[in-house]
């Protein structure tokens, strides 16, 4: 368990040669869980033997992915049985969850997270194709989808509610300058 931030970004390891960015026992992060601005990270996208795999982390207080060179962020084992940037069992962030101006991220799972505590947004992913979260129920903040101008399927087929239960929020929904139509989106309570 971390109980503060943890942050990947410039200054991170060297590309020179191989590596794995692999924490098979990090469970939580209290604070921060953070991937930015992470020109390090490129690397992960050229070699199938090199990734970031985060296999049993369940909890974050908040999870940002912003300017990376990644091009998926998955949460389950493909081929290579190490994709990008896995969350496999990310069920829970107490805070914001943001995923933005990653200019080669393609594809975005996480099948695990049920739950954000506060806004959810995924924004100016370029060349963002998919999007599947199939098992998050609640957003407890405002759901922001825009400027993914390739996005074309989205999975969010256990979402019940979004916003807070009062209704003082007047926009608490966005799905706006994305290629999939609004109506992808099913049965959601605003």
């Amino acid at each position: 368990i971390v109980t503060n931030d943890f942050k990947v970004s410039n200054g991170g390891p060297s590309t020179s040669g191989n590596f794995r960015l692999d924490f098979p026992l990090l469970r939580e992060v209290g604070g921060a869980f953070e991937l930015s601005s992470a020109e390090d990270l490129e690397v992960l996208k050229e070699r199938e033997t090199e990734a970031a795999s985060f296999p049993v982390l369940v909890k974050v207080g908040s999870l940002l992915v912003t300017n990376t060179d990644l091009t998926t962020l998955v949460g389950s084992f493909g081929a290579a049985d190490v994709p990008e940037g896995a969350l496999p069992s990310l069920s829970t962030v107490s805070g914001t969850l943001t995923v933005s101006s990653n200019a080669n991220l393609t594809s975005l799972a996480l099948p695990s997270l049920s739950t954000v505590e506060g806004t959810l947004t995924v924004s100016s992913n370029a060349n963002l194709a998919s999007l599947a979260l199939p098992s998050l129920s609640t957003v407890e903040g405002a759901l922001i989808m825009t400027s993914n101008g390739k996005l074309v399927q989205v999975s969010l087929e256990a979402l019940r509610r979004v916003g807070p239960v009062d209704g003082r929020t007047a926009r608490n929904f966005e799905f706006s300058d994305n290629a999939a139509d609004p109506g992808a989106l099913g049965n959601v309570v605003i």
